[in-house]
């Protein structure tokens, strides 16, 4: 449970700092796990981008793809900009 605490606040922090409008999250579990997903308005998929080792920020992309089962982004679609980031975890 705190692997999944800890990806929803990196994604909705990520969504907030460098997406725009509206965010929203949706969670759904089923018998295979969870999937979370973070909604905003921008169409601007997120970047991995280099960080030096000590720095203050930039680990949030990188701590989902270190922890979660799978990750991807994909646009909202059905007419809506934006786009929606989401994590699976087993």
């Amino acid at each position: 449970m705190y692997t999944a605490r800890l990806l929803v606040t990196e994604l909705v922090s990520n969504a907030v700092l460098h997406g725009r409008g509206t965010v929203m999250l949706s969670v759904a579990a089923d018998s295979s796990g969870v999937r979370v997903e973070v909604h905003d308005e921008s169409p601007q998929p997120p970047v991995i981008l280099p960080r030096p080792p000590l720095a203050e920020h930039g680990a949030g992309l990188r701590l989902v793809s270190a922890l979660a089962g799978s990750w991807g982004t994909d646009p909202l679609g059905e007419g809506r900009s934006g786009k929606r980031v989401w994590f699976t975890l087993p």
